[in-house]
């Protein structure tokens, strides 16, 4: 019980403590917003008295002063817009802060009047007149502002226009610049990524070239061993062949040119002459043959070419004679029967083997070609001789063509395929023609160039 007591009058006094703080909080906010309030009062006082020094409340309520202060001007602006006309209209000999009342202001005003009025009389001879001109003026001003107004409202439309046309501009040039960046940036990323793929692809380059060169350079190294092994092999088969020649005692063949034929009958005034071998004896039309007298030893004579007196041409056979044309004739020649004739190819109970190679000039038009090396191994077979394959033993004749120059080498660090390959043919011939002439003589076989054999089987230029 006496615990129950003692927390009830703690209660009450918490109580008491609250509820003074809460009234000296009011009293506090009593007298601050006293103090404002008196401040406030300070300043409309000081306010009222500052706008009675312009204007009493009689006057604020006038209509010019309404109007003034509905005006979207200030107050004082207008004031003095109307105290500078009011100064141009009395003149500026008057002094406006003189004139204590508006009696005075009105005299001064009459005055100013009076004196406008007397001058324009005076200018225009009558006050009606006057008024008309004035009125005429202020029609021309009027009109004069109308148009200044209309040329204000078009140049307020064209600077609109103006202003949206350039915000018009303005977004084209910003969509414009936009697409022009996105353009500009996938161009740079092509561009890029073009240089990249160059780059590989000449790396890529670089290197099949680089190992093109290596197996370019193993290639002729290759080579040139072969080269030097067949060539080892060649000088070897060279010395068999010397060998075997000595074993073997061959002897050269005889340098005398056996007849083929003699002369029958010759008929001078139509260039003619029978001899006496004909179809039976394997002749041909065409075949040509060198005429020498019937006993003029003819002999085979390497140094220098042989010609008859006379070259004849087998224009008719019969079987055991033929007639010939007399095709060429030196000076002073006469042609008797008995007379000899020779061709090297062909011989009636005998059959030649030729080896013919290189290029021959039979047109002599300076220009040795394939062509005209098949001409002549036509001629041999036409005549009854026969061409062989390759230079072996049984050979009669080699005929070689113009020799070929000595292939110049190639410069140093030249690793072009066809420059290499055209090289190495040129110095296979130029060593392939050398090599018949020594293979020949070791043969003891006669080497016949071009003119030397072309005489000997009377060949003559139609």
């Amino acid at each position: 019980m006496a615990r129950a007591r003692n927390s009830g009058g703690g209660g009450s006094v918490w109580g008491m403590v609250i509820l003074g703080m809460l009234f000296f909080v009011c009293l506090v906010l009593s007298i601050t917003f006293y103090v404002q309030l008196q401040g406030a009062r300070e300043l409309a006082d000081e306010a009222d008295a500052e706008l009675n020094r312009f204007a009493t409340e009689g006057l604020r309520n006038d209509p010019a002063v309404l109007d003034l202060l509905e005006a979207r001007d200030p107050v004082v602006a207008q004031l003095l817009d109307h105290r500078t006309r009011l100064r141009g209209l009395i003149g500026e000999n008057v002094d406006l802060d003189d004139l204590d009342d508006d009696e005075q202001l009105e005299n001064v005003l009459d005055s100013a009047l009076h004196a406008r009025v007397t001058e324009a009389v005076a200018q225009h001879g009558s006050l009606s007149a006057a008024v008309t001109a004035l009125r005429g003026d202020v029609a021309a001003r009027e009109q004069r502002i109308d148009a200044l107004e209309q040329e204000r409202d078009t140049a307020r439309q064209q600077l609109e226009q103006a202003q949206e046309r350039l915000a018009e501009l303005q977004n084209e040039y910003a969509q414009t610049e936009q697409q022009l960046r996105s353009q500009l940036e996938e161009v740079t990323g092509q561009f890029t990524g073009h240089v990249d793929a160059t780059s590989a692809s000449e790396s890529e380059l670089r290197e099949l070239v680089e190992q093109a060169r290596r197996e370019q350079e193993q290639r002729v190294a290759e080579l040139d061993d072969q080269i030097t092994r067949l060539t080892g092999e060649r000088d070897e088969l060279r010395r068999e062949i010397r060998e075997l020649v000595r074993r073997e005692d061959r002897v050269a063949p005889p340098d005398v040119v056996l007849p083929a034929g003699r002369i029958v009958s010759v008929i001078d005034a139509e260039r003619r002459a029978q001899i006496d071998i004909g179809r039976r004896d394997r002749l041909v039309l065409g075949m040509t043959f060198e005429v020498f007298d019937r006993d003029e030893m003819v002999r085979y004579q390497p140094d220098r070419a042989l010609r008859g007196k006379a070259t004849v041409e087998v224009i008719g056979l019969q079987d055991e004679a033929a007639m010939t044309r007399i095709v060429r004739r030196a000076p002073n020649a006469e042609l008797r029967p008995d007379d000899q004739v020779v061709n090297l190819v062909y011989d009636p109970h005998a059959t030649y083997r030729f080896f013919v190679y290189g290029e021959f000039d039979i047109d002599r038009d300076g220009r040795a070609t394939e062509a005209e090396r098949q001409r002549v191994k036509q001629m041999i077979r036409d005549w009854g001789g026969e061409v062989a394959d390759e230079l072996r033993y049984d050979v009669d004749f080699v005929v070689l063509g113009a020799a070929p120059e000595r292939p110049q080498d190639l410069p140093p660090g030249v690793v072009d395929p066809e420059r290499i390959q055209r090289a190495r043919e040129a110095q296979e011939i130029f060593e392939r023609y050398q090599s018949l002439e020594e293979e020949a003589l070791a043969y003891g076989i006669p080497v016949l160039n071009q003119n030397r054999f072309l005489t000997l089987v009377g060949h003559y230029r139609r």
